[in-house]
C-alpha cells in the first residue's frame, strides 16, 4: 500500500489550537473530527505542537473507526482516524454521509478493541 502524504493540521482543543503533522486524509471529514488541515506559514504561527501518540496518551485525541464503502467496489472497508475529544459526541453522528478519500462513510464509532503496533 502506498503512503499518504502527510501534511500540518490544526486539532481544535479546549480553548486553544495545536498543530499536527498527519496523513491528508481530512478533507471531507475533517469539520467533524476537529481537525483541519493548514498551510506552513500557518503552522509556524501556532507555537503549540502535539504528536500523535502524545495526544492520544494524554487523552486529547481519540480513534475513531469508520466503515466506509469502497466507490469502485462496492465493499465496505474499515479505516481508524484520529478525533479531537471534544468532538466525540458530535463526530460520530455527523460522519455517515461524509466522504473518507472518496468513499462514502457508511458508520463511525470507537473500536471496541485496541490495536497494537
Amino acid at each position: 500500500m502506498a503512503s499518504l502524504e502527510k501534511k500540518w493540521h490544526v486539532v481544535q482543543l479546549d480553548g486553544e489550537n495545536a498543530k499536527i503533522w498527519l496523513p491528508d486524509v481530512y478533507d471531507g471529514i475533517g469539520s467533524a473530527v476537529g481537525i483541519t488541515e493548514i498551510t506552513p506559514e500557518q503552522a509556524a504561527d501556532i507555537t503549540n505542537s502535539m504528536g500523535v501518540s502524545e495526544g492520544l496518551k494524554d487523552g486529547q485525541l481519540v480513534r475513531l473507526r469508520l466503515t466506509v464503502r469502497d466507490a469502485t467496489t462496492g465493499r465496505s472497508k474499515s479505516a481508524r482516524v484520529l478525533c479531537s475529544v471534544t468532538e466525540v459526541r458530535t463526530a460520530i453522528s455527523r460522519l455517515p454521509g461524509l466522504t473518507y478519500r472518496g468513499n462514502a462513510v457508511r458508520s463511525a464509532g470507537v473500536p471496541r478493541r485496541r490495536r497494537l503496533g
